[in-house]
């Protein structure tokens, strides 16, 4: 059997470095990333949204008036057209509103449905409970250097082309 197999059978846990090796700093945060992915798919799987729907609900439940697709597209870091593809399922699911912007008629303007505002609630729940348990046993402090750090991560990974990196 190959350690390719007997990884994925084992699940995110089981990427631990053999005895006397240290990983790289890319595979701590990779894992953790992939490890943080499996605990909120599992909690909105349950609500029938995946993560970048919970994405969008997040970045909407915000914005009164609502906001363009473009807006959405760039606050998540995502393409255009990727972003019309997740809204138009979302508005399908009744949890999004899409209208001709008043002032460019080009543009939609997205906004959440009574249904978007509920399903909005629970991510935010959801996402609560898993930053609860990523941060568990880190104090104050170590959370907010923890967060400096990763803003700092962030703005370096930015400016080698790869473009903004949403919060």
């Amino acid at each position: 059997m190959s350690a390719k197999k007997a990884t994925s059978r084992a699940g995110p846990a089981a990427r631990e470095p053999l005895p006397g090796q240290q990983r790289p700093l890319l595979h701590l945060i990779l894992h953790t990333a992939r490890l943080l992915e499996a605990m909120i798919r599992s909690q909105l799987e349950p609500l029938g949204l995946h993560h970048g729907q919970g994405r969008v609900l997040d970045v909407l439940v915000d914005a009164e008036d609502g906001v363009t697709q473009v807006q959405v597209a760039q606050c998540l870091g995502m393409r255009e057209t990727a972003a019309t593809q997740v809204l138009r399922r979302m508005q399908e699911l009744g949890l999004v509103r899409r209208v001709p912007d008043e002032q460019d008629g080009r543009a939609m303007r997205v906004t959440l449905t009574p249904a978007g505002c509920d399903a909005a609630a629970q991510v935010r729940s959801a996402w609560t409970r898993a930053e609860s348990r990523l941060v568990a046993g880190l104090s104050p402090q170590e959370i907010r250097r923890v967060r400096r750090v990763l803003h700092d991560l962030r703005a370096a990974m930015s400016g080698d082309g790869l473009g903004p990196v949403p919060d």
